[in-house]
């Protein structure tokens, strides 16, 4: 683990944001991908009766998230079983509430065994290629550019099943989310799920601005490995100025969870 590329630095029972957290938006404020991750780290500390799997995140991001300052993540049990459990994260910067995530877990139960069940992850109908095969995309260390992309690397290809000029991402995080910590595939998937964002989308960033205030993950299976891909799409409907973006986030066996977002379109004064 390299710790000078940590996304957070543990601060006694809370996190201090490092630079490699930046979004596009505000230089004083966090993109989405890491404030996700560590608000799916909490939900991961928090115990279960049984095995269970996260299935469901469901992220709203209610403020901007600062950086330097000190947050803190506190965790809930909404609903507690031996099947179901649901669990509120809640990320502060004192008391002012910032973002949040409601984590809906499921019973791990293995039907490998049962005749009439079939594995349906392994799809590679839309199987991008490997990252071997594809160059890096250079936007790190370049004027102008979110200190959150000095944290990871991508490669950039053609989506297989898009229009022509339609680009799938595979991602990677470079340093881990919590200085001191590995990353688990979970915080993985919710930091990278973020780029479900208006994947494929095109308008005029001079006229146009686009704020997502949420992000939904689904998730079938847990990441093998560091590299996630991200395909999808975006659509906007002209008369409300409302979109919704979709992607699927795979790895090299298939897929493994699906990301979808909203999106507020305005016009710029």
């Amino acid at each position: 683990m390299d710790e000078a590329r940590a996304l957070y630095l543990p601060d006694g029972d809370g996190f201090v944001a490092t630079l490699r957290t930046q979004g596009g938006w505000d230089p004083e404020a966090q993109h989405g991908g890491p404030v996700q991750a560590l608000l799916a780290r909490g939900v991961e500390l928090t115990p279960t009766l049984v095995p269970m799997q996260v299935v469901r995140l469901t992220h709203d991001l209610i403020r901007p998230v600062p950086i330097g300052k000190k947050l803190t993540v506190t965790t809930e049990i909404v609903r507690e079983g031996k099947r179901i459990q649901l669990v509120d994260a809640v990320l502060r910067h004192g008391d002012v509430e910032h973002a949040r995530v409601r984590a809906l877990r499921l019973r791990d139960e293995d039907l490998s065994d049962v005749p009439s069940m079939h594995n349906t992850i392994d799809d590679r109908v839309t199987e991008p290629p490997w990252v071997d095969d594809l160059q890096p995309a250079y936007l790190s260390g370049r004027a102008g550019m979110p200190g959150f992309l000095e944290g990871m690397e991508l490669r950039r290809f053609e989506h297989p099943d898009a229009p022509e000029g339609v680009f799938g991402y595979w991602v990677r995080l470079l340093g881990p989310l919590v200085a001191g910590e590995p990353t688990t595939p979970l915080q993985q998937l919710s930091c990278i799920g973020d780029f479900a964002n208006m994947i494929g989308a095109t308008f005029d960033a001079g006229v146009i601005s686009a704020i997502n205030p949420d992000l939904n993950l689904h998730v079938l299976r847990l990441p093998i490995g560091e590299w996630i891909a991200v395909l999808g799409d975006s659509r906007l409907g002209l008369k409300s100025g409302v979109g919704i973006s979709t992607a699927q986030l795979r790895d090299r066996d298939g897929v493994c969870a699906l990301a979808a977002n909203c999106q507020l379109f305005q016009r710029r004064t």
